[in-house]
C-alpha cells in the first residue's frame, strides 16, 4: 500500500513497501531507529503492546496527517509538519507574524477555527495527489472554494481513470 511521508523539511516522499522504504532511509542516512519509527508510522511495523497508532516519528508525519493553514494574506497554504516545538522554531511563514502561540497551537490542534485571520485548511486529494516523490509542498498547494470539489469529483467518476477515482 502506498504511504507518502513528509519530512520535516516538508518533502514528501511516496514508497510503496518496506523495501523502499529501507532504501529511503539509507539514501537520507536516516539512522537504524528512525527507520523503525517509519515503519510503525507506516503501519508496516507493531507498536508495543498497549501503544496506540503512531501519528509522528522523528517530526515526520503521513501526508494524510499534515495540518494545512491559510495566511490571511494569500491563498497559498502552508503546511504544518512535526511537533509543537518543531514548527513553532522551523515554519518561517509563522516566523514574525506575532501570533499568540497558545492560540496557533490550537488551530493546529483543531480546537480553534480561527487565529489572527489565519485557518485551517483541507486541500483537495487531486491537489495533494499532483506533488511528486521528492518534491517540497512549501509554496505547492494553493486554497481553492470547496464548492467547485463535488463538480470535480463528479467529473472524475465518468473518466474513472484519474487519480481522484483511484484515491477515493
Amino acid at each position: 500500500m502506498v504511504k507518502r511521508l513528509v519530512s520535516p523539511e516538508r518533502t514528501l516522499y511516496i514508497v510503496h513497501d518496506r523495501d523502499e522504504l529501507k532504501l529511503l532511509v539509507q539514501t537520507l542516512e536516516l539512522g537504524w531507529q528512525l527507520g523503525g519509527n517509519l515503519r510503525q508510522l507506516c503501519g508496516w511495523e507493531e507498536l508495543g503492546s498497549g501503544r496506540i497508532n503512531k501519528h509522528l516519528a522523528g517530526n515526520w508525519k503521513l501526508l494524510d496527517d499534515i495540518v494545512w493553514l491559510k495566511p490571511p494574506d494569500n491563498n497559498i497554504l502552508v503546511p504544518i509538519v512535526g511537533n509543537i516545538s518543531w514548527w513553532q522554531k522551523e515554519t518561517p511563514e509563522l516566523q514574525g507574524k506575532d501570533l499568540p502561540m497558545s492560540s496557533l497551537k490550537k488551530l493546529v490542534n483543531g480546537t480553534r477555527e480561527n487565529v489572527q485571520g489565519w485557518k485551517r485548511w483541507n486541500p483537495t486529494i487531486v491537489q495533494l495527489r499532483a506533488v511528486a516523490h521528492g518534491e517540497s509542498l512549501v509554496n505547492r498547494i494553493t486554497a481553492i472554494q470547496v464548492g467547485i470539489v463535488p463538480l470535480v469529483r463528479s467529473v472524475c467518476a465518468s473518466l474513472c481513470a484519474c487519480v481522484w477515482c483511484a484515491h477515493v
